[in-house]
């Protein structure tokens, strides 16, 4: 950590009634000490990492957590998506259906997203959904052909239902980025 020391300089001229002896006389008073030390991107995730290390990802999570806010607040938009990939990761480790949370968590970020992230964030909800597809086919292929707009439960959708989703999220996506 790093502390800041800020210091009140005060000086006089000495009076003395010798002439060899004349000068100026200074003093430094500290003020207050402010900690200034910012939490550090990296270190915070070496931070998330050794905490993985040690299996712990809970913490991990939480870790990943501040780094999404920290990045966010930078607008480190690569920071902000590596810590979406790792926090679905380490949620995964100790819930039994992280997606829907995560999901969630993108579409309410992507509300407020700008250009470059907004796209980012689409390929990765596509993603999302294409990997709850894959680790849930055998259940999903069996569900009955429902029509309409899929709802906002995953477990409810089908199989054409999450194909609908995976490619509105890709032309998201792409047709975001041809707008620049």
């Amino acid at each position: 950590r790093r502390f800041m020391c800020i210091f009140f300089f005060s000086s006089r001229r000495r009076h003395t009634r010798y002439i060899s002896v004349t000068g100026v006389q200074t003093c430094a008073l500290p003020i207050c000490s402010v900690n200034v030390s910012k939490p550090d991107l990296n270190s915070l995730w070496k931070q998330a990492q050794k905490y993985e290390k040690e299996g712990k990802p809970k913490s991990a999570l939480e870790t990943t957590g501040k780094i999404f806010a920290l990045a966010k607040k930078q607008k480190a938009y690569d920071h902000q998506v590596k810590a979406i990939t790792y926090m679905l990761r380490y949620k995964s480790q100790f819930d039994e259906n992280p997606y829907q949370q995560m999901v969630d968590f993108v579409k309410t970020e992507l509300k407020e997203a700008e250009t470059p992230l907004g796209q980012l964030f689409h390929a990765v909800l596509g993603d999302m959904y294409l990997a709850y597809y894959r680790n849930n086919q055998y259940v999903i292929d069996g569900r009955p052909v429902r029509a309409g707009q899929p709802g906002s439960e995953l477990t409810d959708w089908d199989a054409g239902q999450f194909d609908k989703m995976i490619n509105r999220e890709i032309r998201s996506e792409e047709h975001t980025s041809e707008l620049q």
